[in-house]
């Protein structure tokens, strides 16, 4: 069985490959887009918070936008 280690997004075996490739496949019918994994941790530009938010720092990330916004502070 192999493992998976580390932060890379390519496939380890052939089986994922094609599992990947249907994935893929299907969410961009969807018209669903592919985060790479460098696109995540871009810094998002210009966000406007509510006057006192500061949970975030003074940079927010693609991914703490999307994925860590669980108080629903960031714009959508």
């Amino acid at each position: 069985m192999s493992t998976l280690d580390g932060y890379d997004t390519q496939p380890y075996t052939i089986q994922q490959v094609e599992f990947e490739q249907q994935v893929i496949q299907f969410l961009t019918s969807e018209n669903y887009t592919q985060l790479s994994y460098a696109k995540v941790n871009e810094v998002v530009m210009n966000l406007k918070f509510p006057e006192g938010v500061t949970i975030f720092g003074t940079q927010v990330t693609v991914e703490y936008a999307m994925f860590h916004d669980v108080l629903d502070l960031c714009p959508e």
